[in-house]
């Protein structure tokens, strides 16, 4: 019943995990009567809970419990999952339905209704590491993901006790524009701040701020030498994205080598680092330095 998925991509770089719950969540929807819409409220938060378990859990006695208390009909659900694989979970008010959304899918955002996140994570010791975020949609997968945008939730280094580091990424034109980034960088800072606070993503942001930083395609132009600022290099388009995007070694020009967003793999801090990797490889290979795996100089070459 059910199977939990490992792997490694990028020789190495980029660790993989997935989870196949078909059979699990059904054996939860035979066992607590749950209604459609609860069914995939509850699958979401048990897959949910197994992939975190599988990215946070060091040891066999550890665990990791989701807690989501919401508005909605549902009233809020609890799950519980081991790095074994081991899932248990169960709703408030397994029967409680809402109509469909408009588009014909199940409205778990509306059934959950506006709360929080609760993650608890139970070490061998007996300490039990607790944070919340509120809930973005209660659709419980952009929860999730909300979650983990904020590092210091897993991580709690990243930022003094008590605080908690964020990012947030606002697509904007590149300097091709004529736009001025000195002028409009604050405003969009401000703007951007109050609409995470105020559309609940953060709500009380703007009373709790200690520090803030920004950056602009200047920053990326002036700083980095990107062209015009451009912080993503071609636009990932299908053919400009993965594969499609140049070498790592010129086909063009003999002994130059290609690194970073601009070329294979792509944009993203993993994909960099893979990059930098792929092309290291390939010049010690050059050089007599390496024997590259061959799949690699294919691929790459």
């Amino acid at each position: 019943m059910g199977r939990i998925l490992r792997g490694l991509a990028g020789e190495g770089d980029l660790r993989v995990v997935a989870a196949e719950t078909t059979d699990v969540v059904e054996e939860a929807r035979l066992r607590h009567g749950l209604s459609p819409t609860a069914t995939a409220a509850l699958g979401r938060a048990m897959t949910g809970a197994l992939l975190l378990a599988q990215l946070l859990l060091k040891t066999p006695k550890e665990r990791i419990t989701l807690r989501v208390e919401g508005t909605g009909p549902l009233g809020g659900l609890v799950v519980e999952a081991d790095a074994f694989g081991h899932v248990r979970g169960y709703v408030k008010n397994p029967r409680a339905e809402v109509p469909l959304r408009e588009d014909g899918k199940l409205n778990v955002g509306e059934l959950v209704g506006a709360g929080a996140l609760r993650v608890d994570r139970s070490l061998p010791s007996g300490e039990v590491y607790t944070s919340t975020v509120p809930l973005v949609s209660g659709e419980i997968a952009e929860d999730l993901a909300h979650y983990l945008h904020l590092p210091p939730l897993t991580d709690p280094s990243l930022a003094p006790p008590g605080h908690h580091a964020a990012y947030t990424l606002v697509p904007v034109p590149h300097n091709g524009s004529g736009l001025d980034w000195g002028r409009l960088g604050p405003e969009y800072l401000e703007k951007a701040l109050r609409y995470l606070d105020e559309a609940g993503y953060l709500p009380g942001l703007m009373d709790r701020l200690v520090y803030t930083h920004f950056i602009t395609p200047d920053y990326f132009q002036w700083t980095l030498n990107s062209h015009l600022g451009n912080a993503f290099g071609p636009e990932p388009v299908l053919w400009q994205t993965a594969s499609f995007r140049p070498k790592n070694r010129s086909e063009d020009v003999k002994g130059l080598y290609l690194v970073g967003q601009s070329y294979q793999p792509g944009a993203g801090l993993p994909s960099v680092m893979m990059s930098a990797k792929i092309t290291a490889r390939l010049i010690a290979h050059d050089l007599g330095l390496e024997k590259a795996p061959k799949g690699l100089l294919e691929a790459r070459g």
